[in-house]
């Protein structure tokens, strides 16, 4: 479920096996520097250390799709735009207004 909501569709097979022993494992603190890994641990309330960088994500991100040419939003990564023929790049949604 939460892997849907941050829509990170970069997660290796290993990044997620990494995070479900730490959801078994509740007490542990997961060391990596990947911050995809990082983003849902953060959504999880799991605790993560850097290992090499010395940073670490600082806050969640969610994740969009966007043509680079058009400007169409998509939900799932593609290699390109099936409308104009541009590259798609992941990018972070922005927050929607609070009130809203």
């Amino acid at each position: 479920m939460v892997l849907r909501e941050i829509n990170d569709r970069s997660l290796t097979k290993t990044d997620k096996s990494v995070i479900g022993l730490a959801i078994d494992l509740a007490p542990a603190i997961v060391f990596t520097d990947d911050f995809a890994v990082q983003n849902v641990l953060m959504k999880l309330g799991i605790k993560f250390n850097a290992v090499r960088l010395g940073r670490t994500a600082q806050e969640i991100k969610t994740f969009t799709y966007v043509c680079e040419g058009c400007g169409r939003v998509y939900k799932e990564p593609k290699q390109e735009c099936p409308i104009c023929g541009g590259k798609i790049k992941k990018s972070v949604m922005k927050p929607s207004p609070k009130g809203n």
